[in-house]
């Protein structure tokens, strides 16, 4: 079988691994509580979650940015977290990709040391490289930049239009569409905010890959 592509990028939470609600919920509004006395309710916790204009949504309600990361990161028990973390199933697909000689990679947004945990979970026999990168750890620009695409993409020596982005969000496509490579969007019905922009494609399971790789 010829691949038309030689990589896979993949993000992490939502995409490859699923955070229960319940421990989002309760994880944002104890940091809520402890900066200004304040609710959300779940609903708007988890879309905080998964929102990556996380930082504006603090500054409309006047949160201190800073201060919520640091906040948060003291109550985000690292051990809790991956208690209340799973894989889902499909990540099977993972070693397919391997065994038909795909590079993976992971971009995330995620804590260096949660992403080191889960990428254990995934497997780490099946993912190349991964970087985290977000506002507060400073070790790239965040999603949807491409800085971290390219850093993946130089080390892989890999071309970013014989690459796929895999992402349950926006920012994903954005990501994908900046670096410019393939941005297929996941639903995995977990997600509550739903992507403006249009990907490439659209698929419900990893396995659906597959396809793409073979025929586009």
């Amino acid at each position: 079988m010829k691949n038309n592509y030689k990589a896979v990028f993949f993000d992490l939470d939502g995409t490859l691994v699923f955070t229960n609600k319940d421990y989002i919920s309760r994880t944002v509004q104890s940091t809520l509580r402890k900066i200004k006395n304040i609710a959300w309710n779940k609903e708007k916790a988890v879309y905080f979650w998964f929102n990556y204009k996380r930082d504006s949504m603090l500054k409309e309600e006047n949160i201190p940015v800073t201060t919520f990361w640091n906040v948060f990161n003291s109550i985000d028990n690292h051990e809790e977290r991956l208690k209340n973390t799973k894989t889902y199933e499909d990540i099977e697909f993972l070693k397919k990709l391997k065994d038909d000689g795909l590079k993976i990679g992971i971009v995330t947004a995620c804590d260096s040391e949660v992403a080191e945990k889960e990428v254990d979970m995934i497997g780490r026999e099946y993912i190349d490289s991964y970087l985290s990168a977000n506002s507060y750890n400073k070790i790239a620009k965040p999603k949807p930049h491409p800085e971290s695409a390219y850093r993946l993409m130089k080390s892989f020596n890999i071309r970013p239009e014989k690459i796929i982005m895999v992402g349950d969000g926006e920012e994903d496509i954005l990501l994908a569409k900046n670096a410019g490579m393939y941005g297929v969007l996941i639903d995995r019905n977990l997600n509550p905010v739903k992507s403006t922009v249009k990907p490439d494609k659209k698929i419900n399971s990893l396995y659906e890959l597959e396809g793409i790789i073979r025929h586009n």
